[in-house]
């Protein structure tokens, strides 16, 4: 390997250049997640420049939180002292809109935008056949031509007059060939000398018939003829050469047709090109049938038609060497086919054009030298090929700048021959401009004779010419010196990329930089610079694809030189984040074994975010697309991308491992999605347990990718696809019993993500097992109708009682310490096709508690080959089912909407009912099927109790689970919770709807297997291609912090911060007189005031109602937004309760350094998190979950919900479990652990405010427990317990060292706990128990104040007790009716609100 700086200073010195200014990459910026830190090999180390790594310059943003060092800890590169925390839901899948753009359709969410734009162009098209008509008649001028003396003679280079007229004219022909045959060598070539009309009629039409649809030239050098006229004519000889006859551009169309291209080099040009576009507008209107409009004479300009003239000459491309009535230039100096020189010999005609306007003229330069130029101009190493590769990169700058981009992409990136011939045109209009010529082309072009970029040439041109004279001298020591154009054009690209953006115009030197990748000497930091560029945005993309780089960087793919690597890596993940389309020329020529064999290299020498990149590209490689399946299945990428798996950490991945174990899974998805060969080779490599142990990660999105990827070994068939599949392949693979076992068993695993904390995951989990409901769809239906038998028949005859059946199927999925997990095991792996009689005898037959010869379920639940439906598998069919309906119930709008979609598709509805049902299942899952009247639908009473729905299909973790400190994973400590739940715990769902079947139609399993349209699509890969179509790459001026969001100024942020503590700090230190002064009083729509909460800097008040309603409103003016927080659904709450309300009874405000987040939650246990809350109609939500085991129907113990906006957590209690604290890392959206043994139902819970480990928790008993979060398994301190009056609220003060509570009856009570139990300090009567009880009770965060209501007070004490100030609800002129029942105090500042049953919220501060 070759460090950078030693190939930039290498090239500096071989071409005299000097240091270059500044570093060549910016440094990476905040928000990237993990730099890419350069390896320890010597190597790797040697790769700085201006003291920055090739991987920190290169450093990609993950945007996953680096979670290894705990919440709350600040990332590297922030300035010393500072202690910035990651926000929370930064990620791309938490911002809007993401998930409307998914789709499977192949092409990629920019290109749903309209962001991609015809880079590529639909036809290519080859100029096949070029006809070189000369008419020159040597020594015999025109008679309407008068030439000067001495006057222009060379023809192609050639003077007629030095050899006889015949042999000149042939010599003229040769070159002419040979000049257009350097421009385009495969084309066939023929030249008419002095023709006659026959023979261009002949030689166009041969050509036309040969060429069929390709392009034809037709070149025509009128020297030696009249000039056209008015009609359109151009003029031949006849035979024996005495007359000029005329030669129509009407007859020269039809024998020509199109596409073609026309060469004038005649005088008068611009008459024929006149006459050409009024006969071929002519041609199209009487082929259009419209009025045709005859222009007389031809030769003159038409009207302007454009639409109709653009259409008539779609195919045909003009040039003309001058304009109507204008001559060519008789100058002895220049050739007299000038204009044919400036599109065959640019380089020669360029240098003697300037050859005679430059100083260097004075300095020894003659003509005779620039013949003599040595080197070739395919040599880019030369003086000569420099000379052309410099030129050919000026004219494609100024082409690229001027033209609109569907014109620059029809000219110079359709026809190799046309793209020359156009920038040599560019030349000509500058030399013959200079003397009295205009020349014409169509479609035409802007004038570019006096752009910028000629002084570039003209600069460029001097310095190569200086060295002329050395070089033509014969010292053997005089070496060519590179021309230093090429450099200071890269360096003014830097310069642009430092200021440069979508605002601003484009940057010029981008053709220049795709010419650059040409040489070795300076591709590597043209490609650094041109990702830099691509890294700005789709924009950026699409302009560097539309200007041609994609030939380039696909070519480049076949290079081994490893400092190009990550770079080239890079700059394809931007180019396939844009367009996916591009993944067919990967395939084509074997290009992706380049990002396979990156990925096979060592972790030590390629960063993750890299080898992440790769992992992206190879995924699009085969995403919808089976040739690229296969070709990466055959290159063994499978093994490769499990092997990177087993190479990382499996229980905790964050960061940039995060990054690649992500897109590792999606690549493994997409490698064998939709493919029955493929998946069943990844069930023999055991990938269902390598996959099963990625649901332990930290991060949200490697979860949802191994979902993902698990879930894409179910295979369906699209209802677009179905003609193309082989009906007996697929019925062999569909019927195979390895299969039907192996998708059970990925079935099982899914099962236990069911109630991930992250939408995004527990919506692939509903389309994963949705898959598996449709595939299985018949097994569905029998355990379906068999439950009845399996709750009620198979329990009777065998002695077995409900709870037992539960028990049942509580074992089918058990954890692996369970002594019935091995038999388990045993029977899922077992053949799925055994009888009732080899069952009876056999080991495989599930045993609960180890014991034989237990009779099998009845005969009549079977699968359509005869397959006995085993209890086991009919349990695991039940939870399939009861998750997809549970599921309805989602608090995220998108997994609800995936779970309707899926049972659609599976022909179930789930139907609420009008009333509850009185009877109540004791089973843990029972149908009652019942035909209606018609008989055409087969109805089915769905209900689950309480054990079914807790199971699931989960894992029971063990005892250490309930460790909060312990990172264990949701479906863990989550689900151990539900699964102990009681039956009353939760109300029968039965209770609240019907699950019908909509169909009874019997289908085979291959049509089981074809989904519709109304099939939900996986988004998971969608959102997660997001990230490499955004920046990565960083700037100077912004500090490295792993989480850190793309769009917060890290400045604004410490501001912000700044204010806070300032606020904080002066709370804290000075204790207000008292909170009486009513600062203003709103009204919230006749609702009840369920819950408030204060921003901490904008001054805005955040109100819950218990109709479900979130208004935010000024501390001091009107409101700024209101919306509902409730599902437009029939959910069962919403049937159980008043229509409308949904109890909210807590809000929170999250990251309030950063655009703060609201936090919702209600009595049921869904908790919401919002962004742009205050924004009106903006609001959305990203992200929800059940902080509690759900509750169907209205409970006794609703949801007790406390979070710590420090520490990233939220506790959660009550519903089905109130007497267990759930701790949950919004961060990783995970249930982190739980803390049990709590004897009596839970209250309140209260954290620490300013992230400390502690945890309050108040019980109904009274007491208040207090824990140690470092290690939550038993608690520290306990007060005794209180009976007198119920809990209302209980806080810490004096800096964490004492508690306070407060009780219904009014009492106040304060606790010390450094003795190691709770010591009560004082007691004492807040409000008078007769009069009226206490209400609510709220604490300050600074710990110095706290507040208490009732009926008829708001009291504000301070931390030793002493009453401060006392102040009437709402004001103290009249009462209003209805009790205080919530206060809230301003996280920084001395403001208290108070709201309650009357729908007023009052806030009061210490003064007016």
């Amino acid at each position: 390997q070759i460090s950078i700086g030693d190939v930039v200073r290498r090239a500096e010195r071989g071409e005299g250049r000097g240091r270059m200014q500044g570093e060549l990459y910016s440094r990476p910026r905040a928000m990237a997640s993990m730099s890419w830190k350069p390896s320890s090999s010597p190597a790797e180390r040697q790769l700085n420049l201006g003291g920055a790594s090739l991987a920190s310059e290169l450093s990609i943003s993950s945007q996953q939180e680096d979670l290894a060092g705990g919440p709350g800890k600040t990332g590297v590169g922030l300035e010393s002292g500072s202690n910035l925390r990651p926000p929370l839901y930064s990620t791309e899948y938490h911002h809007d809109s993401v998930a409307g753009r998914a789709s499977s359709s192949g092409e990629s969410w920019a290109e749903k935008g309209g962001l991609v734009s015809k880079w590529r162009p639909k036809e290519r098209l080859k100029t096949t056949a070029v006809a070189l008509v000369v008419c020159l008649n040597i020594g015999v001028d025109p008679p309407d031509i008068v030439k000067v003396s001495p006057c222009a003679r060379l023809e192609c280079w050639v003077d007629p007059l030095s050899m006889q007229p015949q042999k000149a004219l042939e010599a003229i022909g040769k070159s002419l060939q040979a000049q257009y045959e350097r421009w385009q060598p495969r084309a066939k070539y023929r030249v008419s000398l002095d023709p006659t009309l026959e023979d261009v009629k002949k030689l166009c039409v041969s050509y036309r018939r040969a060429a069929k649809s390709e392009r034809v030239l037709f070149h025509y050098n009128g020297h030696g003829v009249p000039k056209p006229t008015l009609n359109g004519e151009m003029w031949v000889f006849n035979k024996s050469y005495t007359q000029y006859i005329p030669l129509s551009v009407y007859d020269l169309q039809t024998w020509l047709s199109k596409p073609s291209i026309y060469v004038l080099d005649c005088p008068n040009a611009g008459t024929l090109m006149n006459a050409f576009e009024n006969f071929a507008l002519q041609r199209y209107q009487e082929s259009a049938g419209l009025p045709v409009m005859v222009q007389h004479p031809p030769g003159r300009k038409a009207p302007p038609r454009s639409a109709e003239l653009r259409t008539a000459m779609q195919d045909v491309i003009l040039l003309g060497a001058c304009g109507m009535n204008e001559t060519l230039p008789q100058n002895v100096s220049l050739p007299a086919d000038l204009f044919t020189s400036c599109l065959t010999t640019p380089i020669k005609i360029a240098l003697r054009w300037f050859c005679g306007r430059s100083l260097l003229r004075n300095e020894g330069l003659n003509l005779d030298m620039i013949d003599r130029i040595p080197g070739k101009q395919t040599d880019r190493k030369t003086l000569l090929g420099e000379l052309n590769w410099i030129f050919t990169a000026i004219t494609d700058t100024i082409a690229w700048n001027v033209l609109p981009r569907p014109l620059f992409q029809k000219l110079f990136r359709q026809d190799l021959l046309v793209a020359s011939l156009f920038r040599n045109f560019l030349l000509a209009e500058r030399i013959m401009r200079a003397f009295g010529c205009m020349p014409l082309s169509c479609p035409a072009l802007p004038p570019t004779h006096q752009h910028p970029m000629w002084h570039a040439w003209d600069l460029a041109a001097e310095t190569c010419l200086a060295q002329l004279p050395g070089l033509l001298s014969g010292d053997p020591s005089i070496d060519y010196r590179p021309s230093s154009f090429f450099t200071e054009q890269l360096t003014a690209f830097e310069v642009w990329l430092e200021h440069g953006s979508r605002q601003k115009p484009p940057p010029e030197q981008l053709p220049i930089v795709l010419q650059v990748l040409l040489s070795q000497n300076h591709r590597l930091r043209a490609l650094v610079l041109l990702g830099r560029f691509l890294d700005m945005g789709t924009w950026a993309v699409d302009l560097a694809l539309s200007v041609g780089i994609f030939p380039y960087v696909l070519k480049l793919l076949q290079t081994t030189a490893n400092e190009l690597r990550q770079i080239l890596v890079f700059i394809w993940t931007k180019i396939l984040a844009l367009d996916q389309s591009c993944k067919m020329d990967l395939t084509k020529d074997s290009s992706f074994m380049y990002f396979i064999r990156f990925l096979e290299m060592p972790d030590s020498a390629i960063p993750p975010e890299s080898k992440a990149g790769a992992a992206f590209i190879l995924s699009v490689v085969c995403h919808n697309h089976p040739k690229g399946q296969r070709a990466c299945a055959q290159a063994k990428l499978v093994d490769v991308c499990l092997g990177s798996l087993q190479d990382g950490p499996t229980n905790v991945i964050s960061g940039s491992t995060a990054l690649l174990a992500q897109w590792l899974c999606l690549c493994l998805g997409k490698i064998w999605e939709d493919s029955f060969e493929l998946t069943m080779q990844a069930f023999e490599l055991g990938v269902t347990e390598k996959l099963s142990k990625l649901f332990n990660s930290a991060s949200p999105n490697v979860r949802a990718a191994a979902i993902f990827a698990l879930g894409s070994l179910i295979v369906l068939i699209k209802s677009d696809k179905q003609q193309d599949i082989s009906q007996e392949e697929v019925s062999e693979h569909i019927r195979s019993p390895d299969r039907m076992v192996a998708e059970r068993q990925a079935a099982g695993l899914l099962l236990q993500c069911a109630n991930d904390g992250s939408p995004m995951v527990r919506r692939e989990v509903i389309h994963a097992l949705g898959r598996f409901a449709v595939a299985h769809a018949s097994f569905i239906d029998i355990a379906h109708q068999a439950t009845e038998s399996l709750s009620g028949g198979y329990g009777r005859r065998h002695n077995r009682s409900p709870s037992a059946m539960s028990d049942l199927g509580h074992a089918s999925f058990g954890s692996s310490g369970d002594a019935n997990s091995a038999g388990m095991r045993e029977h899922r792996h077992s053949a799925p096709d055994v009888k009732l009689d080899q069952a009876r005898g056999s080991d495989a037959s599930f045993t609960p508690n180890g014991s034989n010869g237990v009779p099998p379920v009845a005969q009549e639940p079977r699968g359509p080959g005869g397959e006995e439906l085993s209890l086991t598998y009919s349990q695991l069919y039940q939870n399939t089912l009861a998750t997809i309906v549970t599921a309805n119930f989602d608090p995220s709008p998108r997994v609800t909407e995936a779970a309707k979609r899926v049972l659609q598709s599976c022909h179930f509805q789930v139907v609420p009912l009008k009333r509850p049902a009185v009877q109540k299942s004791t089973s843990s899952f029972s149908f009652s099927p019942k035909r209606n009247k018609d008989r055409s639908k087969l109805h089915s009473r769905f209900s689950m109790s309480s054990d079914r729905l807790s199971s699931m299909g989960q894992q029971s973790p063990g005892d250490q689970a309930s460790s909060a400190g312990g990172g264990s994973p949701f479906s863990r400590s989550y689900s151990k919770s539900a699964s102990a739940s009681s039956k009353d715990g939760l109300t029968d769902l039965a209770q609240h709807f019907n699950v019908i079947k909509t169909s009874a139609e019997q289908r085979d399993p291959i049509q089981c297997r074809v989904i519709s349209a109304a099939f939900p699509k996986s988004e998971v890969f969608e959102q997660s291609c997001e990230h490499f179509a955004s920046p990565l790459l960083g700037s100077a001026d912004e500090p490295c912090d792993p989480a850190w969001p793309r769009d917060i100024d890290p400045a604004y942020v410490e501001n912000r911060k700044h204010r806070m503590e300032e606020s904080f700090t002066i709370a804290r230190n000075i204790c207000p007189q008292g909170l009486d002064h009513q600062l203003s009083v709103m009204e919230n729509a006749n609702d009840t005031v369920t819950a408030l909460a204060f921003e901490a800097l904008d001054d805005k008040l955040y109100l819950a109602d218990s109709k479900g309603f979130v208004t935010v409103r000024k501390i001091t003016g009107p409101a700024v937004n209101r919306f509902t927080v409730r599902q437009q659904d029939d959910r069962p709450t919403a049937r159980s309760q008043p229509l409308g309300s949904c109890n909210m009874t807590y809000i929170s405000i999250l990251n309030p350094e950063y655009d703060p987040l609201l936090l919702t939650a209600t009595a049921e246990g869904s908790v919401a998190v919002y962004r742009d809350a205050d924004k009106r109609g903006r609001q959305r939500q990203v992200s929800s979950f059940l902080a509690v085991p759900p509750m169907w129907g209205k409970t006794s113990y609703p949801a007790v919900i406390e979070s710590n906006a420090v520490s990233s957590q939220l506790y959660a209690s009550g519903c089905t479990k109130p007497q267990t604290v759930h701790i949950w890392d919004l961060q990783r959206e995970v249930c982190t652990g739980r803390i049990g043994g709590i004897d009596h139902n839970i209250l309140k819970i209260f954290s620490a405010s300013e992230g400390q480990p502690s945890l309050l928790v108040g019980c109904d008993s009274g007491s208040v427990l207090y824990y140690d979060l470092r290690d939550p398994r038993h608690y520290i301190s306990i007060s005794e317990p209180y009976d007198k009056g119920k809990l209302v609220g209980t806080a810490l003060i004096n800096n964490d060292v004492q508690i306070v509570c407060g009780y219904g009856n009014g009492r106040l009570k304060i606790f010390d706990i450094r003795a190691g139990a709770l010591s009560k300090c004082k007691d004492f009567e807040g409000h008078d128990h007769v009069k009226s009880r206490m209400t609510s009770f709220a604490s300050h965060k600074c710990g110095t104040i706290f507040a208490t209501s009732s009926l008829h007070s708001i009291k504000v004490w301070n931390s030793e007790g002493n009453l401060l100030s006392t102040a009437r609800p709402h004001g103290n002129f009249l009462p209003r009716s209805g009790s205080l029942q919530v206060l809230a105090f301003h996280p920084t500042r001395h403001l208290l609100s108070a709201g309650g049953a009357d729908s007023a919220t009052s806030i009061y501060c210490s003064y007016g």
